[in-house]
């Protein structure tokens, strides 16, 4: 009984005399299906983007509202969180005291706490030497978010108390594309939901 050999020499051989590569019209077909591939497929991907954009820009946003909270708890000082619509950003500030306590001894403390308060910016919590300022015009995760609308008790600012508590409860709208999403701050908790 003759066993049947399966070896590489039969096989190498019917490579070599046989041709490489494709023909045109073989390449012109795998063009043309990629094509029809990538046309079907952009359009069904896009919302997705647009989506995963505006979630992105929300985590981001609500993320910086609750550091702005929690760091006027630890702190005792007031922080402000403003939305600019016609930039695009978001900006955390802190309020920082400039009076000079030793010289202002016997006077009312309350009144230089008070005067010489001003709003600062917050330095950035994970990029040192930077201000805290979200840019949703520029970026990759968020470019073409836009923030429509920024409203706490008719400003675009929202301020936390030394406690933690927000001047007014408010809602920020954000848009890409036609679609959009509200990010609501409750106005007892601090909290920032969708």
């Amino acid at each position: 009984m003759k066993r049947a050999r399966f070896g590489l020499r039969r096989g190498a051989a019917s490579l070599l005399s046989g041709r490489a590569g494709f023909t045109f019209l073989e390449l012109m077909i795998g063009v043309t299906l990629v094509a029809i591939v990538g046309a079907i497929g952009i359009p069904l991907v896009y919302p997705a983007l647009t989506e995963f954009r505006l979630s992105a820009a929300a985590e981001e946003i609500m993320g910086a509202v609750e550091y702005a909270r929690s760091r006027a708890v630890v702190s005792g000082a007031e922080t402000r969180v403003t939305f600019d619509v016609v930039a695009e950003t978001v900006l955390i500030e802190e309020r920082r005291t400039a009076g000079d306590f030793v010289k202002a001894a016997g006077t009312d403390l309350s009144s230089i706490l008070v005067e010489s308060a001003t709003y600062q910016p917050m330095p950035h919590p994970l990029d040192a030497g930077r201000d805290y300022l979200l840019d949703l015009s520029y970026g990759d995760w968020s470019g073409g978010v836009e923030i429509n609308a920024a409203a706490f008790g008719g400003s675009p600012s929202v301020v936390f108390s030394a406690r933690g508590v927000p001047s007014a409860g408010g809602t920020v709208r954000l848009m890409s594309s036609g679609q959009g999403i509200s990010l609501d701050l409750d106005a007892y908790s601090g909290g920032m939901t969708r």
